[in-house]
């Protein structure tokens, strides 16, 4: 899809039977789906919002109608399929809410599931209890922020991670001695949030950056393979409405050394969390609440149309 004026577009397409409810505008005629009629309604509906697609009696397809508010009629059909583009060479196809499909840098993916939509992602975070209570809304602002952290490094294409540690906590312990250690407050994350793709990209040393949830930067480039604590299973989720459940499995299920030494991590050090970008692709949440449980989750590049759920 490119770009729309210089921007993105990001768009949505529900194949869907006829549909009833609120908050939809209905076209005075159908227009024959192409991407110049997808180029030029996308910007007709929100984030939250959709084109909606029926086929007709040939078996054409035909955009119908503009979808203001996916939330005004969740319930009532789910099991729609949709197409979401969040940006150039990005591409994800669901049932409901639920990412079955991806296709991201070229690279297709079955998630069949197994993937966590962005807000449910940070409410992982959130419920490790990380980040500060007050003011409101902040630890949500945090979680964000942090997962905007790992994104701008899968961008950059080498991978990375970041480990989390409780606000007000600091590296001690088995971290104590590793990687490089410096003491940045949250002035070096605001108010320039939108330069944190720029700073990541500069750091190409190989190992994890630690902040703690104040959020307080705390040391880069750390490498530890000698938790005491090894785990072998991780739950992973795929109910964003259940965020305290998941199934049991290996740990070689999420990838290699990275994503092992994230788990371990947050096995060790709980409550923590993780945010891991693969060198091949794709973002991961690790989040501990108790000490050797780990809960994770590949997270899908869509926005979130679970928070109503959550």
């Amino acid at each position: 899809m490119d770009q729309y004026e210089g921007t993105p577009l990001r768009t949505r397409l529900f194949f869907a039977p006829t549909i009833p409810g609120d908050g939809i505008i209905r076209l005075s005629q159908p227009y024959p789906l192409s991407r110049d009629a997808i180029r030029s309604l996308s910007p007709a509906h929100s984030n939250d919002g959709a084109l909606l697609v029926e086929a007709d009696l040939e078996g054409g397809l035909l955009i119908h109608a503009v979808l203001c508010s996916l939330s005004s009629v969740r319930e009532a059909f789910p099991h729609w399929l949709s197409v979401v583009s969040r940006g150039p060479g990005c591409v994800t196809v669901c049932i409901s809410s639920e990412p079955i499909y991806e296709f991201t840098r070229g690279t297709s993916k079955l998630l069949a599931g197994m993937s966590l939509d962005r807000i449910a992602a940070e409410v992982l975070l959130m419920s490790a209890k990380l980040f500060p209570n007050e003011p409101n809304g902040l630890k949500w602002h945090i979680a964000s922020m942090l997962l905007d952290v790992g994104q701008a490094i899968d961008r950059h294409g080498t991978g990375g991670a970041v480990w989390i540690l409780p606000s007000g906590t600091f590296m001690d312990g088995d971290l104590s001695d590793l990687g490089y250690n410096v003491e940045v407050g949250p002035m070096f994350w605001e108010p320039f949030r939108e330069m944190w793709e720029m700073r990541t990209s500069t750091i190409t040393i190989d190992g994890a950056i630690v902040v703690n949830g104040a959020p307080q930067l705390l040391a880069f480039g750390v490498i530890c393979n000698r938790f005491s604590i090894r785990s072998n299973e991780v739950f992973r989720l795929n109910d964003p409405s259940d965020l305290s459940k998941g199934e049991r499995v290996d740990v070689s299920e999420f990838g290699g050394s990275r994503h092992r030494s994230a788990i371990d991590f947050c096995a060790n050090h709980s409550p923590a969390g993780a945010v891991v970008a693969s060198h091949d692709g794709g973002v991961t949440v690790f989040a501990s609440k108790d000490t050797g449980v780990v809960f994770g989750s590949r997270v899908s590049p869509i926005a979130s149309d679970a928070i109503a759920s959550i």
